[in-house]
């Protein structure tokens, strides 16, 4: 899908801005596509001079984010809160990984920002920015604020890390791109 895309922008000379993820260091089936498409973004842009650059957009939340089938964490542990269902963090209280939150509206306007640059060459083609906040914060933390915020009584549950994915596993931006 990156490559049809990005065919179809260097063909009609316009610019793009692909979405990457922050957690680029695992090895998953997601994480391992999403890099696969970053790479090639970024290839395009050196080789072909495709107007492109890459965000990636760190752990977004907000309004009317799906719940079902996308396993992120603030609607996921926010609709068990409610529904007095218990919270499970991967890794538990030790060992879950740390993420880098950031506003849905921030992203949105990053990526507007981006493809202003991209579309003005304002900064070059084929560069790599990060939406997130710069600060991290575990997902037993991010938990445990959502139970308190809901006034909930659900439990939050211990539960060993999932495969491809590793213990304590830092996504925050090293590098935020700058906004507000």
């Amino acid at each position: 899908g990156a490559i049809n895309l990005l065919e179809a922008c260097t063909n009609l000379n316009v610019p793009m801005v692909g979405i990457a993820v922050g957690n680029y260091q695992e090895y998953n089936n997601y994480s391992n596509s999403k890099v696969a498409a970053e790479r090639e973004m970024v290839k395009y842009a050196k080789y072909r001079g495709t107007r492109v650059n890459v965000v990636r957009g760190l752990n977004a939340f907000g309004e009317r984010q799906k719940v079902i089938g996308t396993g992120k964490i603030v609607p996921t542990f926010i609709t068990q809160a409610l529904k007095g269902e218990p919270l499970s963090v991967y890794g538990g209280k030790d060992d879950s990984g740390i993420m880098d939150m950031i506003d849905v509206k921030d992203l949105a306007a990053i990526l507007i920002n981006v493809l202003e640059e991209t579309d003005e060459n304002a900064a070059g083609y084929g560069h790599v920015y990060e939406a997130g906040t710069g600060v991290g914060l575990p997902v037993w933390e991010i938990a445990k604020i959502i139970v308190e915020k809901t006034q909930s009584s659900s439990p939050i549950l211990e539960v060993p890390m999932r495969p491809g994915e590793s213990r304590r596993s830092k996504v925050v931006a090293e590098n935020p791109y700058p906004f507000n």
